[in-house]
Formats: structure tokens, sequence, C-alpha cells
């Protein structure tokens, strides 16, 4: 009977702790989204169209965050990823199809950064979104172009 009790009592903690989790998820995932967008605004009234879609994922310092986008030569392109909590951690790099950081444009404030890039040559390249130190966030990632 006391091992049942027992069990009973874990089970309704981690029952607690999961959906506890599964409702930050949505204001950690609306926080993102939020301060994403407020770059995104000030991108498009320079002329710069939002690509559909975004990404939103956790991310610590041991697995940052890459994501393959296909570029055209002459276009230019914004890259922009902000976290669901304040951070001065995060950072974001273009590398070619080589793995090899491309020079960007730089922007970051508080827990939002971007890298604006016009590239030479079409085809696959790569955004890495990274946080350094012991942090996790949650991050969203959005992109534009003209």
């Amino acid at each position: 009977m006391r091992n049942c009790i027992i069990a009973l009592l874990y089970y309704c903690i981690i029952g607690t702790l999961h959906l506890q989790a599964q409702s930050d998820t949505p204001a950690a995932d609306a926080a993102a989204r939020s301060r994403a967008s407020e770059f995104a605004e000030g991108v498009t009234r320079d002329g710069y169209t939002l690509r559909d879609g975004s990404v939103i994922r956790n991310i610590d310092s041991a697995s940052p965050l890459t994501i393959e986008v296909n570029l055209f030569a002459g276009n230019h392109y914004w890259f922009c990823a902000a976290a669901s909590t304040p951070t001065d951690k995060l950072s974001i790099a273009v590398l070619n199809e080589k793995n090899e950081p491309l020079d960007t444009l730089r922007f970051a404030k508080g827990s939002t950064v971007a890298a604006g890039i016009m590239p030479k040559s079409s085809g696959r390249h790569f955004v890495r979104i990274a946080l350094e130190g012991d942090e996790k966030a949650r991050v969203c990632f959005l992109y534009l172009y003209k």
C-alpha cells in the first residue's frame, strides 16, 4: 500500500511538471516571435519581404540551431533570431556550403540578433544560431529578402 501511494505521488508530481513545461512553451514561443517580429517590422519598411513561416526551437551552448537556406546572388537577405528570455549571449552567422563563415552586416539589441548579407553566389547556405555559456533559450528564427 505504501509503495502504491509513493508511486501515485511520483506520477502526480511528474505529470504536474510536464503540464507546466507544456504551458510555458506557448508563452515562450510568443515572446521569441514578438522580439523577432519587432526587428522584421523595421526591415520591411526598407522594402524587405518576410519569408513565409518561422522556426522556433530550444537551443543551448551544446546544440546550436543550423538552418539550411537557398540564396540567390544579387538579392539582399536579413536573418533574425530572438530568444524568449533576455540574454546577450545569442549569436548568428551565415555560412557557405563549405561551412565557412561569410562577412555579414550585424545587428544585436537585447535578446535579438540579425545578420544581413548579399551573397556573391547562388546556392545552399547555412544560418547558425548559437548560445554561449550555460544558458538555454527558446529561439525564433525569421528571414527576409529583397
